[in-house]
């Protein structure tokens, strides 16, 4: 059996920026001995291709728009056709992959490059619901002409699945995954800090923190602030002294020794955040022994109450990280027990099993061997 594959990875994405799904993937196929090209987040200046690692390469592409900024068909096309011509070029000069990965919901055109390759697209967002009215019907035809060429397609949570499902039967759920093994918490004095770790945005209900804030409770958040939040707000709960907020760094930097849970407040008025099933950090806290406390979207992933706690009112929220607080170590054996069957290396089996399948389809190489 072949031992390593060829990827290409394209995504907007910079592979700099604070570890999302696609670097997820990335680090998972090239930890599994993989070689991965990673096309990543456009620029107008083009830079060398970066040699990261034995089993990384990371390539800039071109753009010359915004591609929420395309409400004609024609000006998408002519947008497009710059990546399209600089990925022709550079593969002229470099040994075609054996498979493509897209996480660009308008790369369609990928397939009239590689119409000889496997293609997975990957959709991680509600792209249409995130959309300005002006650009909704655009992008909703980009998805539907991306998801319609590509082999396979995959989406992060539930509802997407089913959305996209009406452009490719081979439509799969493939959620986020621990980035590590269940590791049993110290056991310290106390454990009364509630975590909010990842980007503070406009999908996050402020409010919701406010009111966590205001009870007493201490509240450490870690993330990027990006321009979609409410900075009056942000203002508003970091005010509170018993808040305290941090710069990014991953979650291995991160101290958990006072952690008694990790709140996911998400905004439901915002419709792109009811496409959620988990959050990509879900599985890596609860395998650090963290609890969640989560908003209550449309359709979650189903979790005993030890383990995720859905809420719909600052109420239950507060009621939640009560009870984390009393019985953090009771509820370990619940964590470590659904954490079963969500590791990287369930994950990666999955996927190089479609992989496989792709590959024999296509009959190109020699299909690969999970290694588990």
């Amino acid at each position: 059996m072949k031992t390593n594959l060829n990827f290409s990875v394209f995504t907007r994405t910079a592979w700099n920026e604070m570890p999302r799904i696609r670097h997820q993937l990335t680090n998972l196929l090239t930890a599994n001995g993989h070689h991965v090209t990673f096309f990543q987040k456009t620029s107008s200046q083009i830079s060398s291709p970066e040699k990261k690692s034995e089993f990384l390469s990371v390539v800039t592409l071109p753009e010359v728009m915004h591609h929420q900024l395309r409400p004609l068909r024609q000006i998408g096309d002519f947008a497009n056709s710059f990546p399209k011509k600089f990925i022709l070029k550079y593969y002229s000069a470099n040994p075609h992959p054996d498979i493509i990965v897209n996480f660009n919901y308008d790369f369609g055109f990928l397939k009239e490059i590689f119409p000889d390759l496997p293609m997975i697209t990957f959709i991680n967002d509600d792209f249409v619901a995130q959309a300005k009215p002006w650009m909704k019907n655009m992008i909703a035809l980009r998805v539907e002409q991306t998801s319609t060429a590509s082999d396979a397609v995959l989406a992060v949570s539930y509802p997407l699945q089913k959305q996209l499902s009406k452009f490719n039967n081979a439509t799969f759920p493939f959620l986020p995954w621990a980035q590590k093994d269940y590791s049993s918490p110290l056991k310290t004095k106390d454990r009364n800090v509630v975590l909010y770790f990842g980007y503070i945005n406009h999908r996050i209900d402020f409010n919701i923190l406010i009111k966590v804030a205001q009870s007493g409770t201490l509240l450490r958040l870690i993330g990027p602030i990006q321009r979609t939040a409410d900075k009056s707000l942000l203002q508003k709960l970091t005010a509170h002294q018993n808040v305290t907020l941090l710069p990014p760094m991953l979650l291995q930097d991160a101290d958990l020794s006072d952690v008694c849970c990790s709140i996911l407040p998400y905004d439901s008025k915002v419709e792109s955040v009811n496409a959620g099933s988990i959050s990509n950090r879900g599985f890596s806290l609860l395998s650090n022994g963290i609890p969640l406390v989560h908003s209550a979207l449309a359709e979650l992933i189903e979790a005993p109450q030890n383990v995720i706690r859905y809420c719909k009112s600052a109420e239950d929220y507060l009621y939640a990280i009560e009870y984390f607080k009393n019985n953090f170590y009771d509820v370990q054996k619940d964590i470590q027990s659904f954490l079963s069957g969500n590791y990287s290396r369930d994950r990666y089996e999955s996927f190089i099993h479609l992989v496989n399948n792709l590959i024999l389809k296509y009959n190109r190489v020699e299909a690969v061997n999970p290694g588990y």
